[in-house]
């Protein structure tokens, strides 16, 4: 819920295509410590849970995509 509400609110600022990368970013940023939390999933790697391991690898992905994104300039339509 307050990930929809720090979306809605930047969402005019950001260009196109960042808010599902930066939804991504924040979304795997709370699975991750999430999962330090949850009791009842076993421990896959280097004391990991799977979830955790899922999150790093989005954020390994989402991290470079909106910064790329971020930093393209936004195409002018000519007219």
């Amino acid at each position: 819920m307050i990930i929809a509400v720090v979306l809605i609110k930047i969402r005019c600022k950001l260009p196109e295509g960042a808010p599902f990368f930066l939804y991504l970013v924040l979304f795997s940023i709370l699975r991750f410590f999430l999962f330090f939390v949850r009791g009842n999933v076993p421990d896959v790697l280097l004391g990991l849970k799977n979830g955790q391991w899922t999150a790093l690898l989005i954020l390994a992905i989402a991290v470079p995509a909106l910064v790329l994104k971020s930093s393209r300039k936004p195409a002018v339509s000519a007219k």
